[in-house]
């Protein structure tokens, strides 16, 4: 996905995604001992063009103190990707809110998703819209049985 627009990294946050580039993915992909990542760096190179990156975004603790740190992802880092996680949690929904997966209960759903948690979510994705974004609404977990 690519939004049109070009970034250039600041030396201090290029040499840090470089050493994230470098040790990083190997904790978090690595399968066993047969797993390995290699990347290629050319120190020589500078200001490399790079199309935008994503973030991992949990809405559950969004407050209006946080929007310079967003405005930062968005103007320093070159944000163009949010997935927004507007739970956090694993049990959403562990059981089902009346008996008959294929019947909503709105009341219900109106209810669960009026809750603190995900109000600082909207507030975060309504946010995230007045900058442009449009984030990717997600939740954490696995689906439950009853589905």
């Amino acid at each position: 996905m690519s939004s049109g627009r070009s970034h250039r990294i600041p030396k201090l946050l290029g040499a840090y995604l470089a050493g994230f580039l470098c040790i990083g993915p190997q904790r978090a992909l690595a399968q066993g001992e047969s797993a390995k990542i290699q990347v290629s760096i050319n120190p020589q190179e500078r200001f490399q063009i790079i199309d935008g990156f994503g973030v991992n975004f949990n809405g559950t603790y969004f407050r209006e103190a946080q929007k310079p740190m967003i405005d930062m992802l968005i103007e320093d880092l070159g944000a163009t990707i949010f997935r927004l996680d507007p739970y956090g949690l694993l049990n959403w929904e562990a059981a089902n809110d009346n008996n008959d997966p294929n019947v909503m209960n709105w009341e219900y759903y109106n209810d669960r998703y009026s809750i603190p948690n995900f109000e600082a979510s909207w507030a975060a994705a309504r946010y995230l819209n007045s900058r442009g974004i449009r984030p990717f609404l997600t939740l954490s977990g696995t689906a439950p049985d009853w589905m």
